[in-house]
C-alpha cells in the first residue's frame, strides 16, 4: 500500500514498535523492507519463492506434509509437527515479538 507505507516505514522506528509485513505468493514480496521491519511469508503453494522471508506460516494444508528444511528452519514453531509436539503456541513462542 503506496499511501500507507511512509507511515509504516517511521513507525518502524519506534523504540515499542515491532513491525512486521505479512506478505504472500498474490501480494507479492515488498520491493522494499525498512531496515527495521521483518517479512511474514504465508506459503500458499509448495514451490512459492520465500527465501527472503523472516518468517513463514504455512497454509493449512501445508502443515500436515512433510517440511523441506529450507522452510523448517524459518517455519513458524507452532505450525511444525515438532512445536506441536512440544505444545508450542504463539504465547509460549514469542518470536513475532522479540528480536
Amino acid at each position: 500500500m503506496p499511501k500507507i507505507y511512509p507511515i509504516l516505514k517511521a513507525m518502524s522506528f519506534l523504540p515499542n514498535m515491532k513491525l512486521w509485513f505479512s506478505v504472500d505468493a498474490e501480494t507479492e514480496y515488498p520491493a522494499e523492507v525498512p531496515e527495521n521491519v521483518r517479512v511474514a511469508w504465508l506459503q500458499t503453494e509448495k514451490d512459492d519463492d520465500m527465501e527472503d522471508a523472516d518468517l513463514i506460516f504455512l497454509d493449512y494444508p501445508f502443515r500436515k506434509q512433510p517440511i523441506p528444511l529450507t522452510v523448517l528452519a524459518k517455519a513458524c514453531p507452532a505450525e511444525t509437527p515438532k512445536g506441536k509436539e512440544r505444545g508450542t503456541t504463539c504465547a509460549t513462542c514469542g518470536i513475532c515479538w522479540k528480536d
